[in-house]
């Protein structure tokens, strides 16, 4: 049977914060409150928030506009590489590794090992 735990409290959450702030450790302080070793860790870190402090979602339209103007930067910063024909940023990663395979490859015959 899976064990549920209670959600933090908003008095939990504010005893948490005073202990981080008193240097307590993550266990000190989830074995003081009944609570998980990861809910005061992502506390500490600022990556968890009691219900009450919902997390505000950007504006829709606001999001696709910056969208967008990612997706122009990108558009121009993608160059057709000379060599294998490919749409990459450029110095082409592809053809360098091809390269290198290819003089390790000679290297390696004029040297008599196997491949």
């Amino acid at each position: 049977m899976t064990k549920f735990r209670q959600p933090v409290t908003q008095e939990q959450y504010e005893r948490i914060k005073i202990l981080i702030e008193l240097n307590r450790t993550d266990a000190e302080i989830a074995v003081a409150l009944n609570l998980s070793k990861s809910v005061i860790w992502r506390i500490r870190q600022g990556k968890w928030r009691p219900a009450s402090q919902p997390v505000k979602k950007p504006e829709p339209e606001a999001e696709f506009a910056s969208d967008q103007e990612d997706d122009e930067e990108r558009s121009q910063a993608y160059k057709r590489c000379p060599g294998c024909g490919n749409k990459v940023l450029m110095p082409c990663v592809l053809c360098r590794v091809n390269a290198f395979k290819k003089r390790v490859k000679e290297a390696a015959e004029r040297h008599g090992c196997p491949s």
